[in-house]
């Protein structure tokens, strides 16, 4: 007994304990005392073989079995996530990404269902039970138009009273039984613009502008793959300086601390690419 429980690291009683809790499984003795001390029972001599089996099985399925590989849900805004969470994906190997795009509106109605386990939101800071909400950096918006209406509204920066004659792609949603138009967080309030196009979602409503030779305002973030594409020019405007803080949200009871280290750095990471003289077609011309 003491020599197995050395090998154990572990005390003889627990080792005696062990063995008297598998007896009663068994309902067999195991061990017997004669003069030469403790010995294996006729009993025990026709089970041990079993019982090896038993453990050596249990180490085999040990060994074989597939680790459980752990979940990270993430949320955001389609012009954020799509490429953060490639670059998440690439720092945790070991976890699987579950991804959702979400618009700001909807994480900040959703955190408190746990339907995610962190997300990157812009706008306020949202404050939440079980949750941290940390700034990594500001998106920068602009306005964006298509090669030939930038072309016809003349040297940048324009004044705001040439944005006032070409037409808005609006952001737009169904609610109550009717349309309504949303806040994009352009200068121009919507009520002063003139209105073309309406659209749901910043894609499409990228991608009306491009179609129907109309401007829209939104994240750079969001239209920088048609800009360098050719099929969108951001504008600069006089007076217009607009930008929005990126949070990343995150339940501290589901995500470890090194979890936490790589959203906030991707999160970093994504805001500085972003940025106009990181990309030299988004360079804009002094004021």
């Amino acid at each position: 007994l003491s020599a197995a429980a050395r090998e154990l690291g572990v005390t003889a009683s627990q080792v005696s304990k062990a063995i008297t809790r598998l007896e009663k499984q068994l309902n067999v003795t195991l061990l017997t005392r004669g003069s030469s001390g403790v010995e294996p029972s006729t009993e025990a001599l026709r089970v041990i073989p079993l019982l090896e089996e038993v453990a050596a099985r249990l180490r085999d399925a040990r060994r074989t079995r597939a680790p459980e590989t752990a979940v990270l849900a993430l949320a955001g805004p389609s012009y954020v996530i799509g490429g953060v969470s490639s670059a998440v994906a690439r720092a945790l190997p070991e976890m699987r990404i579950r991804v959702m795009q979400l618009a700001p509106a909807a994480i900040r109605g959703s955190a408190g269902d746990n339907i995610f386990d962190a997300a990157f939101v812009v706008g306020e800071k949202l404050a939440l039970e079980s949750w941290v909400s940390e700034p990594v950096g500001e998106l920068l918006h602009s306005l964006f138009a298509p090669p030939v209406v930038a072309a016809r509204m003349g040297p940048q920066p324009v004044d705001v009273e040439r944005v006032r004659r070409e037409r808005f792609v609006l952001p737009t949603n169904h609610t109550g039984g009717k349309f309504v138009t949303l806040d994009d967080g352009c200068p121009l309030p919507p009520a002063e613009r003139l209105a073309g196009h309406e659209a749901q979602t910043l894609a499409l409503a990228l991608d009306l502008a491009i179609a129907g030779e109309q401007v829209v305002f939104g994240p750079v973030a969001a239209a920088l793959g048609r800009v360098m594409a050719g099929q969108l020019v951001p504008i600069a405007v006089n007076g217009w300086s607009s930008s929005e803080t990126l949070h990343v949200l995150m339940n501290v009871d589901r995500i470890s601390s090194r979890v936490r280290r790589t959203l906030l750095d991707e999160g970093r990471r994504f805001v500085t690419q972003m940025r106009p003289d990181s990309r030299p077609s988004l360079q804009r011309p002094a004021k």
